[in-house]
């Protein structure tokens, strides 16, 4: 991140002393009020520069000089959007608690005021954030109160800004009901705006927004033969302006987008290689997302080979996001382990010192051992005290080969817990991260100040709260549960129990058999119930339920089928399921700690590690057959003795 320059700091400096020492009254000169405008210019000017350019340090630095600038000179259009600006930085930066506190702080500030636009402000600052947040409701609720507020005696162009995200946040939300009138209400607006103008530069984007979004709703509703006239209104439009690549590339998305949906494959192929290269020079996320549109359009021809290769090229560019997203939080949760990795830090200079202090002895040893050996030369009488000096020697050799053995053990296991915590962190800050925002969120709902909320809506957030904070309970048990996953002891096998009882617990426990999204069908033997074997009854059906719920979770439609089989010394579980299978280049992978087969499912990846380890320390194992099809099987097997 940039630094606040200090030359930036002189002028902004200069420029709070000039406006501090301007007197008031009618008698200002012409000239000092042009330098109060060029001043006001200049500094919203590098604001929006920084806010664009995500210079979070300087922005964070030059906003409160700009803020006090425009306060002396009771600036309050310029005052209100700098601040704006400034929390949706910190919004966008995961810094969702200040974000929220600061939008508080412009609300209450605005109302103090009695300023209509700061309030809009501070509404349309809350909307992206709960936007942010995937809060729907709330957002829409937050623009729906900007529009409100906002006054006629302001810059009406940024009024558009408003009526943009809100259509955003309906698209997301599928709220097109409300969508066609916000629409309706926006053109209506625009129209009286431009006086109906719009073959201008200047007015053609603003109409490019409007029907962009009306895109949107027209798509949404599967009116295809609209939004392809909306879509060529948009070309019609941007023919008009000067700076439109990113734009252009917006339309070839939405082209590539409706011919897909059109079924017309030829002409998405296309449209999908326009954007490709209209993309190819901007920002990741635009290059990702025509990636991914390449990707879809490549399936559904059935070019598999090229396929593949679009959707490694955009694994590897979203990866290289998420890596430089989640470093900064890495840094951050690596400081709560400095004390831990100082004491080990500590542990191994002591160890290394240690090493040297064996050398110089093993050194002082053997030139002992030499002049004892001139000395037997001289003295063969002393025979028997070079013996004993000789067996001395041997000892401190043993020792400290001993010493040596274990020091190196200290270091792999040092170097192996570093990557353990590594991998810890990463995956408890990817998978705690989003109940942790929707957690904070309400809780800023529920403590704003004045906000009067419906039944429905607190027993929607209570019901929210109530399934983040049990999604986080979950994330904390199976992380206890890693701790297994990694452990080496022996599980006592202590339990007499029939095959069935250890199907029947599982098939309980996981409640597999009352899921409503599948058929649960299964298959064991009247010998089931009279065949014992000596297990441990908890570990056992809790192995099995683990595999269980891995197929109901995999399993969006079909069949689930456990089959029991016994043989004289081995008993097996077989779980069957129709669900997405293992794809062969992760056969080898899918029991390693934090492996999961899709993003887009629930987990943390380490449910197949802890049901193998309790297998393994139940004296048996758990297996991927791997010529199964289509779905999945896995087969557990217990001794019976």
């Amino acid at each position: 991140m940039s630094r606040f320059p200090l030359w930036l700091w002189a002028i902004c400096c200069s420029i709070i002393i000039t406006g501090c020492n301007q007197p008031t009254g009618q008698n200002k000169s012409v000239a000092t009020d042009t330098v109060a405008v060029d001043s006001s210019a200049w500094l919203m000017e590098q604001v929006d520069h920084y806010y664009k350019n995500v210079e979070h340090d300087s922005l964070a630095t030059l906003v409160p000089v700009a803020m006090s600038y425009f306060s002396h000179n009771q600036q309050w259009q310029q005052y209100y959007t700098t601040w704006c600006l400034y929390v949706n930085d910190l919004v966008w930066n995961g810094q969702m608690d200040q974000g929220f506190a600061e939008a508080r702080k412009m609300h209450n500030d605005a109302i103090q005021r009695n300023n209509a636009f700061g309030l809009s402000e501070a509404y349309t600052a809350m909307g992206i954030a709960y936007h942010f947040q995937k809060n729907n409701n709330e957002s829409a609720r937050c623009y729906q109160q900007a529009l409100k507020h906002y006054p006629q005696s302001a810059d009406q162009a940024v009024k558009l800004n408003i009526y943009s995200y809100y259509c955003q946040v309906l698209v997301d939300a599928e709220d097109f009901e409300t969508m066609g009138n916000v629409l309706s209400e926006w053109k209506a607006f625009l129209d009286q705006l431009t006086d109906g103008k719009d073959d201008t530069e200047e007015n053609a984007h603003k109409y490019f927004r409007f029907h962009r979004e009306n895109y949107k709703y027209h798509y949404g509703l599967g009116r295809y033969r609209l939004a392809s006239i909306e879509l060529d209104q948009m070309q019609h439009y941007l023919d008009l302006e000067t700076d439109r690549e990113m734009y252009e590339a917006q339309v070839a998305g939405f082209r590539t987008q409706l011919a897909m949906a059109r079924q017309n494959y030829n002409d998405a192929m296309s449209w999908s290689d326009v954007e490709i290269d209209l993309c190819r020079q901007q920002d990741f996320n635009t290059f990702l997302n025509a990636l991914k549109h390449r990707t879809e359009v490549l399936q559904t021809l059935g070019h598999y080979e090229e396929a593949l290769r679009a959707y490694n090229d955009y694994d590897r560019q979203k990866d290289s996001i998420i890596k430089a997203d989640s470093r900064q939080q890495l840094n951050e949760l690596n400081k709560r382990f400095e004390v831990d990795e100082l004491k080990a830090q500590q542990e191994r200079s002591e160890l290394e010192h240690d090493r040297e202090l064996l050398s110089i002895y093993l050194g002082a040893a053997i030139s002992a051992l030499f002049l004892l050996m001139l000395f037997i030369y001289f003295r063969h009488r002393a025979a028997h005290r070079l013996k004993k000096a000789h067996l001395l020697l041997e000892q401190s050799n043993e020792e400290l080969q001993q010493s040596y053995e274990k020091l190196k053990v200290a270091n792999a296991r040092a170097e192996e817990s570093s990557k353990m915590k590594t991998n810890f962190i990463q995956q408890i800050s990817h998978e705690i991260r989003t109940p942790l925002n929707i957690l904070s969120g309400f809780t800023q709902v529920v403590t704003t100040p004045g906000l009067e909320l419906d039944d429905e809506e607190r027993q929607d957030i209570n019901r929210q709260i109530t399934e983040n904070t049990h999604r986080i309970t979950s994330l904390v048990n199976k992380m206890l549960e890693l701790s297994e996953a990694n452990s080496q002891a022996v599980i006592e096998r202590t339990d007499q129990v029939t095959v069935s009882q250890v199907a029947v617990r599982a098939i309980d426990t996981s409640a597999i058999s009352h899921a409503q999204h599948l058929t649960f069908d299964l298959q064991m033997g009247e010998d089931a119930d009279a065949t014992l074997l000596t297990t441990n009854l908890r570990q056992a059906a809790r192995a099995l339920t683990q595999i269980l719920d891995n197929a109901k979770k995999f399993t969006k439609q079909g069949t689930v089928r456990l089959t029991v089989s016994i043989s004289p010394t081995i008993v097996s579980y077989i779980v069957e399921d129709t669900g997405i299978g293992v794809p062969d280049s992760e056969v080898e992978h899918i029991f390693d700690e934090f492996v999961q087969l899709d993003e887009y499912y629930d987990g943390t990846g380490i449910g197949l590690t802890v049901a193998r380890s309790i297998a393994r320390r139940l004296g048996g194992d758990i297996t991927l057959d791997k010529t199964y099809s289509p779905g999945s099987r896995f087969v557990m097997l217990l001794p019976r003795t």
